[in-house]
């Protein structure tokens, strides 16, 4: 990628737009600072504090976001609603609001006005040397409206940024006696007008939120996705809780991808030595080898190479789901995140294979005694079988590789 001319997307989804800005903290650490950047309804929001120089003014918004921030709503009883705690009140509180919304055309989105009035500076957004662009629709017009800051009025920059993120429950938003609506209905992932604009290169950072993604044929362009590992949450779950894990997964997202780091759930510094990696595999102590195989339904016919690499690593690959052609530097992290999600180890840190062992070395709380013995002689094949005992296999493989002596010279790392 081209890092001194590209051009960043943003796409909308509502709550989930916490989720762009950890990836720009990750771009921004990276040294990659785009030339222009271009959002869809949140997105746009977020756009417009990065095109302006404050990513980290919205950055610690996300981090401090509450639902009515943005909403005239009662956050007590949005407490309460989470944890189920229904009450006469609460269902009249609700009721309400809902009849008022109804009456009054939509949600009020006063609040989220008065949030970018405080932070949105429209003389030094237009002065930045970043370019920034929004997407929204004239639903008087049925028209879209793809428009970069030198087409935007003077004076409406945050008049259009509110229409671009219209969501449809909104109260309608009316500039110069047209109604506009949010811009996902038409584009949720604008890369089309930065391709019009001639850029070659861009970075999209997605969220898969509600919304119409036009298809824009990127053959020719260098585009660089960051996609969430893991669910990003409702649209409109702008929880304190849900924003801060949003933020620092789409850090470590975007590091992954940048770094070209390992793993599904986990982050992983790549080894890049698979010969010393098989070579530590082919270490492991004979009797260790012989539990695994026999565990696994592995033939102990093979040779002590052939059990490991063409048996046991394969099978492990198959109780974890994935191929069994999977480099085996894939197969062992992810079995090692099959324990650290078991414990409860630090998710958003960038680890290495030996690191992440050592520490479940240090913290795990498996049972150390087998108690599927009498079950092993069951075909390995058996969905039946898998369905009842995957975990449990799991959980002993992974115990047979981190509990060899770690100051014995055939210890796996």
């Amino acid at each position: 990628m081209d890092k001194s001319t590209f051009g960043l997307v943003l796409e909308g989804g509502g709550a989930k737009g916490s989720y762009h800005l950890g990836a720009y903290k990750a771009m921004v650490e990276e040294g990659l600072i785009p030339s222009a950047v271009v959002g869809t309804s949140i997105g746009a929001l977020n756009a417009a504090l990065i095109a302006q120089g404050d990513w980290d003014v919205i950055y610690d918004l996300w981090n401090n976001m509450s639902l009515s921030k943005i909403l005239d709503i009662d956050a007590n009883q949005i407490k309460k609603l989470k944890k189920y705690n229904f009450s006469i009140d609460g269902f009249k509180y609700f009721a309400g609001y809902l009849h008022k919304s109804i009456e009054d055309g939509g949600l009020d989105t006063g609040r989220i006005r008065k949030l970018l009035e405080g932070m949105v500076n429209e003389e030094k957004l237009r002065k930045s040397k970043m370019d920034f662009g929004l997407v929204t629709i004239s639903l008087s017009e049925l028209k879209p409206y793809e428009l970069f800051k030198k087409e935007i009025p003077k004076g409406k920059i945050i008049d259009y940024l509110m229409a671009s993120s219209n969501f449809p429950i909104f109260k309608r938003e009316i500039i110069d006696d047209k109604k506009f609506i949010d811009g996902g209905i038409f584009d949720n992932s604008p890369i089309q007008p930065l391709k019009s604009k001639g850029y070659k290169s861009l970075i999209v950072i997605r969220t898969h939120g509600l919304g119409i993604n036009r298809h824009t044929s990127v053959k020719g362009l260098d585009v660089t996705w960051i996609n969430p590992s893991d669910e990003l949450g409702g649209t409109l779950d702008f929880s304190k809780e849900t924003c801060q894990r949003n933020l620092n997964l789409g850090y470590y997202d975007a590091m992954k991808t940048f770094r070209h780091l390992y793993g599904k759930k986990y982050y992983f510094k790549p080894v890049n030595n698979e010969l010393l990696l098989i070579n530590q595999l082919l270490e492991m102590p004979p009797n260790v080898v012989k539990d695994l195989a026999s565990m696994l339904g592995v033939s102990e016919t093979y040779s002590h190479s052939r059990m490991i690499l063409e048996g046991i690593l394969p099978r492990i690959a198959s109780l974890l789901n994935i191929p069994g052609s999977s480099p085996y530097e894939e197969i062992i992290e992810i079995a090692c995140e099959e324990a650290a999600a078991k414990i409860g180890l630090d998710r958003f840190k960038i680890y290495t294979l030996d690191g992440m062992i050592n520490e479940l070395r240090a913290k795990h709380h498996f049972s150390q005694k087998t108690s599927i013995s009498k079950w092993l002689n069951m075909p390995f094949g058996s969905e039946i079988f898998q369905a009842a005992f995957k975990n449990k296999l799991v959980e002993e493989v992974i115990l047979k590789v981190i509990h060899l002596p770690e100051n014995n010279s055939n210890a796996l790392f």
